[in-house]
């Protein structure tokens, strides 16, 4: 089976969608994978066909997003950064996307697109992989409609994102996608003397909030409070003396 996956947006984004393919091109499908142009060197380090969907840059990807951090409504930061950016970049590949689409037979976006091909929606997949605001929310994107044509993927751990199994039957959850460990990758010393230093710590990656113009040693003290938050909640639970129940004293980061 040849698959088209189309992933635009930030290197998040981008390496959750090309481990899809590496793992579906691992069982013997043809994938193709469509994006910026700025993720070209690592989608064919990954082994796989490369297509580059718009033109846009890092550079005014980057300015997209840092233009919205002072968009404090999710939904309408969401139509903003549509607006701003995919929606450019798809519109200047709209050919090249149609004659992609002609020579697949399976679909698959980061953006919960429908294609339509012989007046009818072309077999593919929605995926999930960032928990929505309310549950409502899920069936928005109209996967049901589509005839059964339209698989619902969650890429997260379904005890952590629905403990209590209220998601549809129709979202069928396959875990975190993992990323093939480099061999030859080693820690950094400054990381290595940081975890040795200490227990066993908490790791918040960061994602893409350092886009909306937070420097790292900002983020770093906005975690600092609200994990001293969390450990006075519990002193007041359990007594302050010694060593709460966190397992914390105090709270040590380390920027890489």
């Amino acid at each position: 089976m040849r698959v088209f996956i189309l992933t635009l947006g930030t290197r998040g984004d981008f390496e959750l969608f090309c481990t899809l393919g590496r793992e579906l091109r691992r069982r013997h499908h043809e994938v193709v994978l469509g994006t910026s142009a700025f993720y070209a060197q690592a989608t064919q380090a990954a082994g796989l066909e490369w297509s580059a969907i718009g033109d846009g840059t890092h550079g005014e990807l980057i300015a997209v997003l840092r233009s919205l951090s002072n968009t404090g409504d999710r939904l309408r930061r969401v139509h903003l950064y549509f607006a701003g950016w995919v929606r450019p970049q798809l519109q200047s590949a709209h050919e090249k996307i149609a004659l992609i689409r002609d020579r697949s037979d399976y679909f698959i976006s980061n953006l919960k697109l429908v294609i339509e091909r012989d007046g009818q929606a072309m077999p593919g997949a929605f995926v999930s992989y960032d928990p929505p605001d309310a549950i409502e929310n899920l069936t928005r994107f109209g996967s049901t409609t589509r005839g059964g044509r339209i698989l619902e993927l969650v890429a997260m751990n379904r005890q952590l994102v629905d403990p209590e199994a209220k998601w549809g039957p129709e979202f069928r959850f396959t875990g975190f996608w993992d990323t093939p460990v480099r061999e030859a990758w080693t820690l950094p010393p400054r990381l290595m003397s940081f975890l040795r230093e200490g227990p066993s710590p908490v790791v918040m990656t960061l994602g893409i909030v350092l886009s909306g113009g937070n420097s790292p040693r900002s983020v770093l003290h906005s975690w600092r409070k609200q994990i001293r938050s969390i450990q006075n909640t519990w002193k007041q639970a359990y007594g302050g003396g010694g060593r709460n129940r966190t397992g914390v004293h105090g709270f040590a980061g380390c920027c890489v």
